[in-house]
């Protein structure tokens, strides 16, 4: 059976807002680091009690990865994810926790000079566990940083063999399609260096 991405954001959005009338927190975070990968990210977490929350996060990049001979090279991901943290020693969402996260990504490739081009959209899950730690100071503004990973359900591989004609032996589609396929593995790593405000 498939699921739409409508569908999807719905249960998202819903499950969310279910859980949010036992309010015992709220924190929303952004994440710079991702700028470093010409990105975004933002995150919204909700206790649930003294020591448990859950959240959503969203992320996008929109990379540049190659650009030569005017053949250039970008990749567009977005991701949606669901998490739930248990803070371990601290009450009221700081200090160490462990988090699970459900992940949906949408991810885009396009190759093209000015006479071919290569498209490829591929949309996947991953289940992902991280560790990390959250400080709050006395007037609510808070920096977390957390480190793991997990499993993919599939990737947007690019096969050099479905390239147009006669560019799978182009020395530039090549370069282009090997610096896309870097990232293009089934380990999806988890990490952030976040920081926002707890209101």
């Amino acid at each position: 059976m498939k699921i739409s991405k409508k569908s999807l954001v719905c249960f998202l959005v819903s499950i969310y807002q279910f859980q949010a009338h036992s309010l015992e927190g709220l924190i929303v975070e952004a994440n710079p680091l991702l700028l470093i990968k010409q990105g975004f990210g933002l995150n919204t977490e909700v206790g649930l009690s003294q020591n448990i929350s859950s959240g959503i996060g969203l992320e996008g990049y929109q990379q540049k990865l190659y650009a030569n001979n005017t053949l250039n090279a970008k990749r567009d991901i977005y991701n949606l994810s669901y998490f739930m943290r248990y803070y371990l020693f601290a009450e009221k969402l700081l200090g160490p926790f462990i988090q699970g996260k459900i992940n949906y990504t949408h991810s885009e490739i396009n190759l093209a000079d000015y006479q071919d081009s290569y498209n490829s959209k591929k949309d996947y899950f991953s289940f992902v566990f991280s560790v990390g730690y959250r400080f709050v100071s006395e007037n609510g503004f808070t920096l977390s940083g957390y480190i793991g990973g997990g499993i993919k359900s599939g990737t947007n591989y690019i096969d050099k063999n479905n390239l147009p004609n006669n560019k799978s032996s182009n020395s530039d589609w090549i370069k282009a399609t090997d610096e896309l396929n870097k990232q293009e593995n089934n380990f999806q790593p988890d990490l952030g260096i976040t920081a926002g405000y707890y209101f």
